[in-house]
């Protein structure tokens, strides 16, 4: 089994997940390092909502066998569809439209996913994010992680100075995700550092963690835990765009 180690000084990791064979051998490889993770998975560019739901009764179903802790996220793909691929006259943009996977669609999509799942991090006192994203063959690596440190960055600057984000279209994310059910007892509040930084609001502390979930066996690793649960294995990303560029 592959050794992995949170980032220094961390010891909550929230791992953004988009499915259950993705997070099949991601989950078991952190548990056998010693590591919990609550999952949380946020994915409304799933679409229809028939496969949306298929997708996230698998995810459920994996991680209560395992006794991890799941929070689901609201499911809005209409809202997805507003913040990533409509242009300000309202229509769709046509050149995402038509970009295959590991292309600009593809970054957009994170962008608006982890930030989701980076709010929900730093409003319930995680110091580490992480995503399945980065273990699959179809995404570019390199997208899913400047997504992902965005993201954290994005979170934060709205945690220091929450009135900046009014003309922020993401910034409604933030209430939606503050208002889930709580997290299990032994998952606290955050501790802020007892200084504020210039007068401002202390700030948590959160990283991305950039790991490659592909290496070390998870890869092949991830084929056999597919069989032996027999997951429902999509054949495409997830939006309606992605299904038309699959192979």
């Amino acid at each position: 089994m592959l050794h992995i180690e949170l980032p220094e000084s961390c010891s909550r990791v929230l791992l953004h997940s988009c499915c259950a064979p993705c997070s099949g051998a991601i989950l078991e490889c952190m548990l056998a390092n010693g590591i919990r993770p609550v999952v949380f998975f946020s994915n409304s560019n799933i679409a229809p909502r028939a496969e949306y739901e298929k997708r996230l009764g698998e995810l459920l179903r994996y991680a209560e066998s395992l006794g991890v802790e799941t929070v689901v996220d609201r499911y809005d793909h209409d809202d997805w569809l507003d913040r990533v691929m409509l242009r300000k006259d309202g229509r769709v943009d046509g050149q995402l439209a038509r970009c295959p996977e590991r292309g600009a669609r593809c970054l957009e999509c994170f962008r608006y996913r982890l930030r989701r799942a980076a709010l929900f991090a730093v409003d319930n006192g995680f110091d580490a994010l992480t995503t399945t994203l980065a273990s699959s063959r179809w995404k570019d690596l390199d997208q899913v992680n400047s997504a992902g440190r965005e993201a954290v960055a994005f979170a934060l600057a709205r945690f220091a100075d929450p009135a900046s984000g009014a003309d922020c279209p993401f910034y409604a994310a933030r209430a939606a995700v503050s208002s889930l059910s709580a997290l299990p007892p032994q998952y606290p509040a955050a501790s802020f550092p007892e200084a504020p930084l210039s007068g401002a609001p202390s700030l948590p502390r959160l990283v991305f963690w950039e790991q490659n979930w592909r290496k070390g066996g998870l890869q092949p690793r991830r084929g056999e835990i597919v069989r032996e649960q027999n997951f429902y294995n999509q054949n495409y990303c997830g939006c309606e765009f992605s299904e038309r560029h699959s192979v």
